[in-house]
């Protein structure tokens, strides 16, 4: 399977570690910033240990995972009070994704002969198998029970993106020129998003699929390269695109037709977007190079990590945002300079007068 610049990054939780200083953004002019608690998923785990964490549903459950002192991650989901439930492969290899109203939960797993999607209903797991290759990988969970990802054809010699429904994986479309797909995001009514690669995987190219299957390109920032990442229920995507000057930046796209997001001035990516059109991601500071925990409310940017409730905690520097429930809470992870891990966390909002 062919990953890329950014799903790398994502996936793996690697973020800016230097302890270098914030800037806080003028918000002078912008949406207001709305109020939150934080719910801290690592307080649950041994002390050296990580977490990830990548989604949350509706209500409140997040999809992640846990590092050992030996790097080893064991997938797991978190409920709305920060209790942990393991999923059964501790000490093997694997990751949760997402996650949906019900709690069933999506990601991979090491197997014998490879990496394979999973799904998890509590702890029960079913292997949701490939395309006769040695390698697949569930990204996106639905709340009627639909999983998208991405799963290798025989011999390994390409990918494609799926939707699992009941038991079949059904192949999405490939649009002429590309041998290879990933299916990143998957909303409620059946609609997919992605991104396409060439046999070499050295062009990627944003994708979306409609209920049928059937692909269409987004258009970049004027680079030469753009992922989507995310979709809700309203069809609207979001992603990261190389832009003219050859930065990667977050976008939107409504149609097919992708808009720049503002930034702090250097880059970043969007990675979650709820039905209200509240995007997350993170921005990156042009003076520390940190990537900064990011809102977008109405297309204006909040940077999360001037929030107090984040700097009190030491949660601030080197933060990104991973998911976004249509109630506004937030779930992200910020990389630890004394455990030289990632550590999960969740700002609950608070809706006491905020107006965003």
């Amino acid at each position: 399977m062919k990953p890329t610049p950014l799903a790398v990054s994502l996936a793996l939780g690697l973020l800016a570690n230097a302890t270098l200083p914030l800037h806080a953004h003028d918000h002078a002019h912008g949406p207001r910033t709305p109020s939150y608690s934080l719910l801290d998923l690592s307080a649950s785990l041994p002390a050296g240990f990580g977490s990830e964490v990548r989604s949350i549903s509706e209500t409140g459950f997040t999809a992640g995972n846990w590092l050992d002192p030996m790097l080893t991650n064991s997938a797991g989901r978190w409920n709305h009070t920060g209790t942990l439930l393991d999923l059964g492969v501790s000490g093997v290899d694997s990751r949760a994704y997402a996650t949906n109203n019900l709690g069933v939960t999506v990601g991979v797993s090491s197997v014998d002969a490879g990496s394979h999607a999973f799904l998890w209903i509590g702890n029960v797991p079913t292997d949701l198998g490939t395309f006769g290759g040695s390698q697949s990988i569930a990204l996106a969970i639905n709340n009627k029970g639909e999983v998208a990802g991405q799963a290798s054809e025989t011999d390994d010699l390409s990918s494609t993106a799926y939707i699992w429904k009941r038991g079949v994986k059904r192949r999405l479309g490939m649009p002429a020129g590309f041998m290879h797909s990933n299916a990143y995001g998957l909303n409620n009514e059946g609609e997919a998003c992605g991104t396409v690669f060439d046999e070499f995987g050295l062009v990627f190219r944003a994708v979306r699929w409609d209920k049928k299957g059937r692909a269409s390109l987004i258009a970049t920032l004027g680079g030469d390269g753009n992922e989507a990442l995310a979709i809700n229920d309203e069809g609207t995507v979001i992603g990261g695109s190389i832009d003219g000057s050859g930065f990667y930046q977050p976008y939107v796209a409504k149609k097919n037709a992708a808009v720049a997001l503002p930034t702090l001035g250097q880059g970043g990516a969007a990675s979650a977007i709820n039905n209200q059109g509240k995007i997350v991601g993170y921005v990156q500071d042009p003076d520390s190079g940190q990537s900064h925990a990011a809102l977008w409310v109405k297309g204006q940017l909040i940077d999360l990590a001037t929030l107090p409730v984040l700097q009190d905690a030491g949660l601030a520097a080197g933060s990104i945002a991973t998911g976004i429930n249509n109630q506004g809470d937030i779930c992200g992870m910020t990389y630890d300079n004394t455990t030289f891990q990632n550590r999960a966390w969740v700002l609950k909002r608070s809706h006491h007068g905020d107006d965003d």
